[in-house]
Protein backbone atom coordinates (compact mmCIF):
# COMPACT_ATOMS: atom_id res chain seq x y z
CA UNK A 1 0.00 0.00 0.00
CA UNK A 2 2.85 2.38 0.88
CA UNK A 3 5.00 1.41 -2.09
CA UNK A 4 1.74 2.32 -3.96
CA UNK A 5 1.51 5.79 -2.88
CA UNK A 6 4.93 6.57 -3.12
CA UNK A 7 4.85 5.57 -6.32
CA UNK A 8 2.23 7.64 -7.40
CA UNK A 9 3.58 10.42 -5.83
CA UNK A 10 7.13 10.48 -7.48
CA UNK A 11 5.19 9.40 -10.92
CA UNK A 12 2.36 12.20 -11.42
CA UNK A 13 4.82 15.49 -10.77
CA UNK A 14 3.00 18.52 -10.11
CA UNK A 15 3.37 21.03 -12.42
CA UNK A 16 3.52 24.74 -10.14
CA UNK A 17 2.47 27.72 -12.66
CA UNK A 18 5.25 30.77 -12.41
CA UNK A 19 3.72 33.35 -9.47
CA UNK A 20 3.06 36.84 -11.25
CA UNK A 21 3.52 40.53 -10.01
CA UNK A 22 0.11 41.13 -10.30
CA UNK A 23 -1.06 37.84 -8.56
CA UNK A 24 1.83 38.89 -5.62
CA UNK A 25 0.04 42.43 -5.47
CA UNK A 26 -3.26 41.15 -5.34
CA UNK A 27 -2.66 38.82 -2.63
CA UNK A 28 -0.52 41.59 -0.55
CA UNK A 29 -3.32 44.06 -1.22
CA UNK A 30 -5.89 41.40 -0.40
CA UNK A 31 -4.17 40.71 2.90
CA UNK A 32 -3.34 44.16 3.87
CA UNK A 33 -7.33 44.77 3.35
CA UNK A 34 -8.60 41.97 5.92
CA UNK A 35 -5.68 43.14 8.41
CA UNK A 36 -7.24 46.52 8.61
CA UNK A 37 -10.87 45.43 8.43
CA UNK A 38 -9.72 42.82 11.44
CA UNK A 39 -8.72 46.36 13.49
CA UNK A 40 -11.56 48.24 12.64
CA UNK A 41 -13.98 45.47 13.38
CA UNK A 42 -12.17 44.79 16.71
CA UNK A 43 -12.34 48.80 17.16
CA UNK A 44 -16.14 48.54 16.83
CA UNK A 45 -16.59 45.51 18.97
CA UNK A 46 -14.49 47.30 21.93
CA UNK A 47 -16.55 50.69 21.58
CA UNK A 48 -19.96 48.48 21.25
CA UNK A 49 -19.29 46.52 24.39
CA UNK A 50 -17.80 50.01 25.85
CA UNK A 51 -14.34 48.37 27.27
CA UNK A 52 -12.81 50.78 29.95
CA UNK A 53 -9.68 52.45 28.30
CA UNK A 54 -6.34 53.23 30.45
CA UNK A 55 -7.09 55.90 32.95
CA UNK A 56 -11.25 55.80 32.52
CA UNK A 57 -11.09 53.68 35.16
CA UNK A 58 -11.97 54.35 39.26
CA UNK A 59 -7.90 53.87 39.27
CA UNK A 60 -5.45 56.03 37.81
CA UNK A 61 -1.83 56.97 38.02
CA UNK A 62 -1.35 60.26 39.26
CA UNK A 63 2.47 60.49 39.12
CA UNK A 64 5.06 57.92 38.40
CA UNK A 65 8.94 58.08 39.36
CA UNK A 66 11.63 56.17 38.26
CA UNK A 67 14.06 55.28 40.34
CA UNK A 68 16.21 52.19 38.45
CA UNK A 69 15.22 50.40 34.84
CA UNK A 70 13.29 48.48 36.79
CA UNK A 71 11.68 50.36 40.04
CA UNK A 72 9.51 53.11 40.19
CA UNK A 73 7.57 55.52 42.75
CA UNK A 74 3.70 55.66 42.11
CA UNK A 75 1.32 57.77 43.18
CA UNK A 76 -2.15 55.91 42.80
CA UNK A 77 -5.75 57.52 43.31
CA UNK A 78 -8.34 55.37 43.83
CA UNK A 79 -11.42 57.48 44.23
CA UNK A 80 -10.57 60.11 46.88
CA UNK A 81 -7.36 58.52 48.10
CA UNK A 82 -4.04 58.61 47.17
CA UNK A 83 -1.09 55.56 47.47
CA UNK A 84 2.12 55.64 47.43
CA UNK A 85 3.46 52.48 45.76
CA UNK A 86 6.81 51.13 45.29
CA UNK A 87 6.85 48.81 41.87
CA UNK A 88 10.33 46.56 41.32
CA UNK A 89 10.92 43.39 39.73
CA UNK A 90 10.26 42.07 43.42
CA UNK A 91 6.20 43.03 42.82
CA UNK A 92 4.40 46.16 43.72
CA UNK A 93 4.17 47.21 47.68
CA UNK A 94 1.90 49.78 49.21
CA UNK A 95 4.36 52.10 50.80
CA UNK A 96 1.95 54.79 52.84
CA UNK A 97 -1.38 55.96 52.26
CA UNK A 98 -1.33 59.77 51.73
CA UNK A 99 -2.79 62.54 53.99
CA UNK A 100 -2.43 65.07 51.26
CA UNK A 101 -3.65 64.40 47.97
CA UNK A 102 -1.20 65.28 45.09
CA UNK A 103 -3.12 67.16 42.29
CA UNK A 104 -3.50 65.90 39.21
CA UNK A 105 -1.06 66.92 36.56
CA UNK A 106 -2.18 68.43 33.41
CA UNK A 107 -0.91 66.72 30.25
CA UNK A 108 1.99 68.55 28.75
CA UNK A 109 1.13 70.11 25.10
CA UNK A 110 3.12 69.51 22.12
CA UNK A 111 2.96 73.48 21.17
CA UNK A 112 5.14 74.54 24.90
CA UNK A 113 7.36 71.73 24.55
CA UNK A 114 8.25 72.96 20.86
CA UNK A 115 8.29 76.75 21.85
CA UNK A 116 10.77 75.59 24.73
CA UNK A 117 12.82 73.74 22.11
CA UNK A 118 12.73 76.58 19.91
CA UNK A 119 14.49 79.32 22.61
CA UNK A 120 16.93 76.36 23.34
CA UNK A 121 17.81 76.32 19.62
CA UNK A 122 17.85 80.52 20.09
CA UNK A 123 20.65 80.94 22.69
Amino acid sequence: MIRALSLLLVAAPVAAEPFSAEQSYLTMLGSLGLIVGLIVALAWLSKRLQLPMAGQGPMKVVASLPLSPKERLLVVQVGEQQYLLASGSNGTRLLQQLEQPLPAQQPVQFGSLMEKFKQKQER
